[in-house]
């Protein structure tokens, strides 16, 4: 059928169709050709240091911090005690409730990671990347484009600005594995 429903019965037609579909998700890339300044991740990298802080042992300081960052009576653990019960007792039962968590309580081990890296994540975020990045709004993208057009309309015709509209359709369906690879191996 095509775009106003009409049923399509030449060969070749019905071949030009199944050759769109079948380039649709195919491979179109060559990870020979990119020299591109996205591949160029020096400004983005971890340093040695922090490479060694991230993957160092959890020590009880972190293991602290991290539970008394959790809400004190939320959703009790699998022992049915909350965090303030750890908390309140924390003298006590320091040195059994770091073993164990260095064994077992993902929810703490979770919270220690994300005090880890949180301090490095304006090295390795780009400053124009707003989604999911805190006190970073995506809606501030497009006040820049808006006054981006208005000043392009303003300019009426004169020299100096041109704008280009990418089409990302099914953008995340086309990323090539070998890009994504190449990626986080500069990582």
């Amino acid at each position: 059928m095509d775009g106003t429903g009409e049923w399509i019965y030449e060969e070749a037609k019905i071949k030009d169709i199944q050759h769109e579909f079948s380039k649709l998700y195919s491979s179109e890339l060559c990870m020979a050709h990119i020299h591109s300044p996205v591949m160029n991740f020096s400004c983005c990298m971890l340093s040695e240091e922090e490479r060694c802080k991230m993957g160092r042992e959890v020590d009880e300081e972190e293991i602290r911090a991290a539970l008394w960052s959790l809400k004190p009576f939320k959703a009790p653990g699998p022992d049915g005690l909350h965090a303030r019960f750890f908390q309140y007792f924390w003298h006590d039962v320091q040195a059994f409730v770091c073993h164990e968590v260095k064994k077992a309580f993902a929810h703490v081990i979770s919270k220690v990671l994300v005090a880890r890296i949180r301090p490095l994540l304006n090295n390795l975020i780009s400053p124009i990347q707003t989604a999911f990045v805190l006190r970073r709004r995506g809606v501030d993208n497009v006040v820049i484009a808006q006054e981006l057009i208005y000043t392009m309309d303003r300019m009426k015709g004169q020299e100096g600005y041109m704008a280009v509209k990418v089409d990302l359709e099914k953008a995340y369906d086309r990323l090539e594995w070998s890009f994504i690879h190449k990626v986080l191996q500069a990582f």
